[in-house]
């Protein structure tokens, strides 16, 4: 049995931190946020990528806005197709922030109690009587 190689982490370049994470956040740009394409594509190991984020708050901040940005964007998207009247992006939207109003398909009921306390929960389906 031959032992499993590791993956080669991309051969190191000679620029400064903040030269690299200026990159980074631009190739993030590039790639919609898609953390391995863009840690590729800037020839850095995604343990880097974690470790900036972990070390530079702002860095973590700017990062942050760009996963933001492009859930805007795929927003937008969605409400483009629920205006066009497609009915499944409209199910999607309903599911996702309609919940309080009974659009899920499924029943979440949460309860806190301290140990002494015991709680009884008795299920009726819609077909029984």
């Amino acid at each position: 049995m031959t032992p499993k190689k590791k993956p080669k982490t991309p051969p190191r370049r000679k620029i400064t931190d903040a030269q690299l994470k200026k990159e980074i956040l631009e190739t993030l740009e590039e790639t919609y946020g898609i953390i391995s394409t863009a840690c590729t594509k800037a020839k850095i190991s995604r343990r880097t990528f974690y470790n900036y984020i972990s070390r530079d708050k702002t860095f973590a901040e700017q990062i942050h806005e760009i996963r933001e940005r492009n859930i805007d964007v795929v927003e937008d998207k969605l409400f483009q197709k629920i205006l066009n009247g497609d009915t499944a992006s409209i199910i999607f939207y309903l599911k996702c922030k309609g919940k309080h109003r009974g659009w899920s398909e499924k029943q979440q009921v949460e309860h806190i109690c301290s140990d002494d306390q015991s709680i009884q929960i008795t299920v009726v389906r819609a077909n029984e009587k």
